[in-house]
């Protein structure tokens, strides 16, 4: 009985911190602000592959903005707020970087 009980208690808290965390995150990450993809990242830098398309739709990432990098989807219904996918990473826009294939595309355009 008193197993169940301390189970139930634990279940009932767990569940709180995932609404908890779902509604945090729900107001952090919002699906319409997406404008692209994390290429690389170390602990110092990171590149970001911006769509043309979704930085027009939010007017613009200007030169020291902030963004958030994270796999959380808010539209799932279960986030596991404990695992490493569960992360968010806030990136702090310095300026334009070339990716490795640059080169290649420019040379193809020429």
């Amino acid at each position: 009985m008193a197993n169940d009980l301390k189970s139930s208690i634990q279940e009932e808290h767990k569940n709180i911190q995932k609404v908890n965390a779902k509604q945090v995150f729900s107001e952090l990450i919002r699906s319409p602000q997406y404008v692209g993809e994390l290429f690389s990242i170390n602990y110092e830098t990171a590149k970001v592959q911006i769509h043309d398309n979704e930085r027009r739709k939010v007017g613009g990432i200007p030169s020291l903005s902030f963004l958030i990098a994270t796999r959380i989807n808010v539209e799932t219904d279960d986030i596991d707020f404990k695992g490493e996918d569960a992360s968010v990473i806030l990136l702090r826009v310095r300026d334009a970087a070339q990716l490795p294939n640059s080169g290649e595309a420019e040379r193809i355009r020429i």
